[in-house]
């Protein structure tokens, strides 16, 4: 396998490494989730606890969102099939 080389003076570009830690695997497995995880953990053993912060918040975001699309998408779907067999029934 081949090795990647890191300037360890340089932890922003720890960063783009991706150190393949995925927490939260019903994200889809998103690059962008990745990143911000992995951020978070370098920043945090880097102490670079604003950029942690950001990228925390930022994760928390995407989450919430995620949720928010998944409800929104269940109760669309809902009325869907609600109306459907609202027409099945007055078609007897």
């Amino acid at each position: 396998m081949g090795e990647q080389v890191v300037d360890l003076a340089s932890p922003v570009d720890l960063g783009s490494v991706g150190l393949g830690v995925d927490a939260a695997p019903a994200a889809e497995g998103s690059a962008q989730t990745k990143i911000e995880q992995s951020d978070i953990g370098v920043s945090s053993a880097f102490g670079s606890w604003r950029e942690a912060r950001g990228s925390l918040l930022q994760l928390l975001l995407n989450v919430i969102v995620l949720i928010l699309v998944g409800l929104l998408t269940l109760r669309f779907v809902r009325l869907l099939w609600r109306r459907i067999n609202d027409r099945r029934i007055g078609n007897r």
